[in-house]
């Protein structure tokens, strides 16, 4: 029976992942990054090889693989750690976050998914640090179900957590105007759309109710606020 190759095992971890199967997911995506890593290894010795025979043609060849093989081992390390969210291993998360970190800093999704394990964790600060980074380095990761939208709607649930509501808004307002000059081309767009326009409601609300109670000591009446959407 043909053994399955690195690409096989994490499209059958993306599967897995489909159907909600996420400690299977786990074991393809393993199969996966040590796959990735023996034959990543192997074309870095074999164009180190070609380079002290002088066969530069091949040579390159054999780096164009390597760094192929880098870049799709750093995408199986972000579907495990979103795998691992999903099974709430947050710590453990973070690890294949910042191994992709390490690798590669200058994407958005290894920033946006350890910040929404430490949201998890509680550690609100440094959740907002990671989604500030993610803006920075804001590229839509379609692969990953990850645009740039979606570090601005994160980081605005946790500034409602935090009650910092008028810093709130304005990541909201950023996620609205990001779907605006989009376009809404999908049900799934508008039924996002719609939320972030529920949320930034939310936090208006939080926000007048906030100010009113600085403005007098009396108690305010309660008001029929719906739950934090989150």
């Amino acid at each position: 029976m043909k053994e399955q190759t690195a690409e096989e095992w994490l499209k059958e971890g993306n599967n897995c992942c489909k159907n909600n199967c996420y400690k299977d997911a786990i074991e393809c995506y393993d199969r996966a990054i040590d796959l990735f890593l023996k034959k990543e290894s192997f074309c870095c010795a074999k164009a180190n090889a070609s380079l002290k025979l002088n066969h530069q043609k091949k040579a390159n060849e054999y780096y164009g693989k390597a760094v192929d093989l880098h870049y799709q081992y750093e995408y199986a390390c972000a579907f495990k750690g979103a795998a691992l969210n999903k099974l709430k291993c947050y710590e453990e998360a973070i690890k294949y976050y910042d191994e992709i970190v390490l690798l590669q800093n200058i994407c958005e999704y290894p920033w946006n998914g350890k910040g929404n394990a430490l949201c998890c964790l509680h550690r609100y600060e440094e959740a907002i640090e990671c989604y500030d980074d993610a803006i920075r380095y804001q590229t839509d990761t379609i692969e990953l179900g990850i645009t740039e939208v979606d570090s601005y709607i994160d980081k605005g649930n946790v500034l409602c957590k935090l009650h910092r509501y008028k810093e709130a808004i304005e990541c909201y307002e950023d996620a609205v105007d990001y779907r605006v000059i989009n376009e809404i081309e999908s049900y799934e767009d508008a039924r996002s759309y719609r939320s972030v326009k529920n949320r930034k409601n939310y936090a208006l609300r939080k926000l007048k109710l906030s100010q009113k109670t600085i403005e007098s000591s009396n108690s305010l009446p309660q008001l029929d606020l719906p739950d934090c959407p989150f």
